[in-house]
């Protein structure tokens, strides 16, 4: 009789098969598609952890993935949201992600890096085929996705509406890339085809988002790429000579010759566009009204919030122009986050921003494997693109970037110190929840 396949490698599959077609669906914003992917991604999530469930464990992320839920029923409750349903949506996508999260966290924690370098190549995959992609489609018709034209599409570029979603995701592959090949030098002693692929890699990617005239983008892109020679100077051990120690300069000098021939290959137009920052335009102007919006929502209900999902209801009376356009977003993730959950939540992903720095860096310091080393480097790195990024976009709320960003924090913060046995009740609770929220 044949072996059956461990249940947990069926979750990683599924896992990795939601990480590389979620962006081809116009990067899953619709409902019914974000619907689809956040049930597969809990039930993904779910048979990912069973041989820690087996072994009577939980992962440590659940108490942060279940704060989305907590919270959102508090808002509820205390009728502080102005949308209570799209609140109560809201939390279970958030929840869906953080529980990718927590299942990355703890299954790569317990398999070495195999299962890192299978999400990490899954990645980078669907970068380079964005890429090439957006490359075909924007040489034919800048206009058009997919063959078609939309009112809703605002510059396409990839398989986005929007050039700036398509630069938020390609550009975290960029340090992914660059780490992987410093950790295939290191390691291997000589630059190999393999090193090398993966540098050719993060130009081409590095091109395509300075390419799609994302300004965020190309500043996320070139701090990304700055935070990953930081963080490499972070290698050091205790004892190391430091006057020896130069590990932060292999990625600097990379990413600064990437950055030059990313600049001198795209049109003079583009570049003019990427230097015009601070112009005024209508976009800035539509921007600075917004994020005066949000100030205005967030100063009326400060402590909580107008309840996850609900930005555009807590908004829209707070607006002063543009009164015919509905405002959905914020343009900017932080403000969004502000509006929805006030100073609460700030704090809490504040504190789990603390959280997730400790056991990433604990681990850099103190782990063992080299390659190992520069992959949860190259994907700290890659987190902190996003993070920069969604100073200027809102990237957390297209699915397929937030599933990308959760892959990369679970590979980034995956610790080797395990997990503590978990009470029998509580483990039936959680299957249960996760049930629950994935019919739902």
């Amino acid at each position: 009789m044949a072996a059956r396949m461990p249940l947990e490698l069926i979750g990683e599959g599924l896992l990795l098969a939601a990480l590389v077609v979620a962006p081809w669906l116009y990067g899953s914003v619709e409902d019914s598609v974000r619907y689809s992917l956040c049930g597969i991604l809990l039930i993904s999530s779910t048979l990912c952890l069973w041989p820690a469930l087996r072994r009577q464990h939980l992962p440590r992320g659940l108490g942060i993935a279940m704060f989305f839920p907590a919270f959102a029923l508090i808002q509820v409750v205390l009728r502080q949201t102005t949308a209570p349903i799209l609140t109560l949506e809201a939390a279970i996508v958030g929840f869906a992600f953080a529980m990718v999260w927590a299942s990355v966290d703890s299954r790569t924690a317990s398999t070495s890096t195999n299962t890192s370098k299978r999400l990490a190549l899954a990645l980078l995959l669907v970068c380079v085929s964005e890429s090439a992609f957006a490359a075909v489609q924007w040489s034919t018709d800048r206009s058009a996705l997919f063959g078609q034209r939309s009112g809703l599409q605002t510059m396409p570029f990839g398989s986005y509406v929007n050039h700036n979603n398509f630069a938020g995701l390609v550009s975290l592959g960029v340090p992914l890339a660059v780490a992987m090949a410093v950790g295939d030098l290191r390691r291997s002693g000589k630059l190999s085809p393999w090193g090398l692929g993966l540098l050719g890699t993060a130009c081409g990617l590095a091109i395509t988002v300075f390419a799609s005239g994302s300004r965020g983008g190309a500043i996320a892109l070139v701090l990304g790429l700055m935070i990953l020679a930081l963080i490499a100077g972070s290698f050091r051990r205790k004892g190391a000579d430091d006057g020896r120690h130069r590990s932060w300069l292999g990625p600097f000098a990379i990413g600064l010759a990437i950055l030059v021939v990313a600049v001198l290959a795209v049109p003079t137009s583009t570049r003019s566009r990427l230097a015009s920052f601070f112009e005024t335009s209508g976009s800035t102007s539509y921007r600075l009204d917004i994020a005066g919006a949000s100030l205005r929502a967030f100063v009326d209900r400060p402590l909580l919030g107008s309840g996850l999902g609900a930005f555009g209801d807590a908004v829209a009376p707070f607006k002063t122009r543009h009164g015919d356009v509905r405002s959905n977003r914020a343009e900017a993730d932080l403000l969004e986050f502000m509006v929805e959950g006030g100073v609460v939540l700030i704090l809490i992903l504040l504190l789990f921003a603390r959280f997730a720095w400790k056991s990433a860096r604990h681990e850099l310091i103190h782990g063992r494997s080299r390659s190992g080393k520069w992959l949860r480097a190259g994907a700290l790195a890659s987190c902190a693109t996003m993070l920069i990024h969604s100073l200027f976009d809102f990237g957390f709320r297209i699915p397929a970037n937030a599933l990308a960003f959760a892959v990369l924090l679970g590979i980034a913060t995956a610790s080797s110190e395990g997990t503590r046995p978990a009470a029998a009740w509580t483990r039936r609770a959680f299957i249960a929840f996760m049930a629950l929220s994935t019919l739902a």
